[in-house]
């Protein structure tokens, strides 16, 4: 009741899943996960997953070791900043935040 007050009149709403749409059937068929869609008959899921825990942790920490590593090249720096994905997290991140808005302004 609470989601479909925030429509105001709107035909849909937008709920984002940072989840990809693999994972969520996956924790459906095992009975969890998410709740009824036919609860939720105005509102459209979107998937757009970022990557969580051990993969963003493993990121950062090969940024900082490329940062505080002394006497690299610019060459070889711009290659460990490409190795380490950080900028692919930061990308995603900013991807689904423009996605939020796109979804609060329709």
């Amino acid at each position: 009741m609470l989601l479909n007050v925030t429509l105001e009149g709107k035909l849909c709403g937008f709920i984002i899943d940072i989840r990809s749409e693999h994972y969520a059937r996956q924790a459906r068929s095992m009975g969890g996960g998410t709740e009824n869609k036919d609860r939720y008959p105005d509102w459209k899921v979107l998937y757009h997953p970022l990557e969580k825990g051990r993969a963003l942790q493993t990121s950062l920490t090969r940024l900082v070791a490329a940062c505080y590593e002394p006497c690299l090249g610019i060459n070889r720096w711009l290659t460990r900043l490409l190795t380490s994905r950080w900028m692919t997290h930061v990308k995603e991140a900013l991807s689904t935040a423009g996605l939020a808005v796109e979804c609060l302004e329709r």
